[in-house]
């Protein structure tokens, strides 16, 4: 079990949920400096977040604030470096790639794990270093930390609880929902669309068939002949005396 970190953490995990606070306090804090003296060991965030809980419960804020705000500051400088470690300028030309050229594909997963799992693991690491600074007095610091997580993340699940905390400390209202996503900005209403396209279709119809009755009749008037639906006045067989006008022999 020396070498199974996993197995360790469920120990560890095992002895706080028994009330020995003490032994599992000090295996966590074993992870930690594991996690500082060897490289390429990241302790996961469930880790951090079980630890700061069982410092919480012990009264200890201040180990919760550096222990949460170690880890707030490594996980922005590696989000950061994976974005950078991606970009165009930094990667082989992708003309002499070839068919072996995933630049696109290592963006896009990249990009999609910052802006999706290590943001949500960030609010949460935010959301309890506010919390110790309320546990601990600072409420200055705590509401610092909380408008920088709505700021940050301003479609967290931690919204909801980050306005009941500034309501209650500044007295400060935010929306329950983040500003571009309020209703009637990025949508406009079309429940009329069908009856709009329907007049439109309409008024096209009749505007259609009044210039065809226009065209109609300038045709008949430059050759001479009766428009649609007009008689034949004036025409040779009209004309043409009645039998009873012709002169007898």
């Amino acid at each position: 079990m020396a070498d199974n970190l996993p197995a360790q953490v469920q120990l560890a995990s095992l002895l706080a949920e028994s009330g020995r606070l003490e032994e599992a306090a000090n295996m966590f804090d074993s992870f930690e400096e594991l996690a500082t003296s060897a490289s390429g060991v990241v302790l996961p965030i469930s880790v951090v977040l079980q630890a700061s809980w069982l410092d919480s419960a012990l009264g200890d804020n201040n180990r919760v604030e550096r222990r949460c705000s170690r880890h707030l500051e490594e996980l922005q400088k590696a989000s950061t470096q994976a974005m950078l470690a991606t970009v165009p300028f930094s990667m082989p030309t992708p003309q002499f790639l070839g068919e072996s050229n995933i630049w696109p594909a290592t963006q896009t997963l990249v990009a999609s794990r910052t802006l999706n799992e290590t943001a949500a693991e960030i609010a949460v690491l935010q959301w309890t270093l506010a919390m110790a600074h309320i546990e601990g007095g600072k409420c200055v610091e705590a509401v610092a930390m909380l408008k920088d997580l709505v700021e940050a993340y301003p479609e967290s699940s931690f919204r909801p609880l980050v306005k009941v905390w500034l309501k209650a400390m500044t007295g400060e209202e935010i929306t329950d929902q983040p500003p571009e996503l309020d209703r009637g900005i990025l949508f406009n209403d079309d429940s009329d669309m069908i009856d709009r396209v329907k007049l439109a279709a309409e008024a096209a119809a009749a505007a259609a068939a009044e210039e065809k009755a226009k065209a109609s009749e300038d045709g008949a008037a430059a050759s001479g002949k009766p428009a649609d639906g007009e008689s034949g006045v004036g025409t040779p067989a009209n004309d043409k005396p009645a039998d009873a006008d012709r002169p007898k022999n």
